[in-house]
């Protein structure tokens, strides 16, 4: 059932999924391609192994990290090494995400998963699904004159050009700003590396990029009186 959402060059194949999704402007192309992303770096920061290729053009990486969606299985359980034996496993279970893109909507793609994985069940097995709270893409203009005075601190403060990209999951917390605050622009800024490993077991972050983002925010801070 799981191998039944992709195809052999893992694109998502369930029905309609990609529908609605918007595509990059051409400003936010440009900045993707000024931003000199290769197979090698890409390679080195992923931790990917060697034998494994890509599976989109070298030119579009950062393009499929930040504007499609993908569907990762994060946890999958059928018997134990402890409790294996010669017999056939009576049930297994797996935790399946979806990272969606801009343009979807979290309850309409949940609905095609799940249609998707029922008509995928094979014959004599049963199959129980239980959904959880998801969260639509959050996408903003960077035209306010709020995001141009945090790159220039940003780039006072960490002694370095600093550049819009995209990111791989949106925070839910800034659709519910939006939602509250209306019109007021929503500006987070989160810090890491490609190194910091976050919601893994050893994430962690240097603290010279502690310091240079306390200096960022004070900076930006100190000049919203001007």
């Amino acid at each position: 059932m799981i191998a039944s959402l992709t195809d052999a060059n893992g694109q998502i194949v369930i029905p309609h999924f990609m529908d609605g999704i918007t595509e990059p402007t051409q400003e936010e192309e440009d900045a993707y391609a000024s931003l000199g992303m290769t197979e090698e770096i890409f390679r080195k920061d992923s931790g990917m192994v060697s034998t494994l290729s890509l599976m989109v053009d070298k030119k579009d990486i950062l393009k499929s990290l930040w504007r499609k969606p993908s569907i990762v299985v994060t946890a999958m359980e059928a018997g134990s090494r402890t409790q294996s034996g010669n017999v056939l496993q009576d049930s297994a279970y797996a935790r399946i995400g979806i990272r969606l893109a801009p343009g979807m909507d979290a309850d309409v793609a949940m609905l095609q998963l799940i249609e998707h994985l029922k008509k995928h069940c094979p014959l004599g097995m049963d199959l129980s699904l239980f959904s959880e709270d998801g969260a639509n893409p959050f996408t903003t203009d960077i035209s306010h004159p709020y995001f141009e005075m945090m790159k220039k601190a940003m780039t006072e403060a960490y002694g370095a050009p600093a550049r819009y990209i995209g990111c791989g999951a949106s925070i839910p917390g800034a659709q519910f700003f939006r939602d509250a605050f209306g019109p007021i622009p929503v500006l987070l800024t989160g810090l890491e590396d490609p190194e910091c490993n976050a919601h893994g077991e050893n994430e962690s972050l240097y603290l010279k990029d502690f310091e240079h983002g306390i200096l960022a925010e004070a900076l930006f801070f100190g000049s919203l009186h001007k």
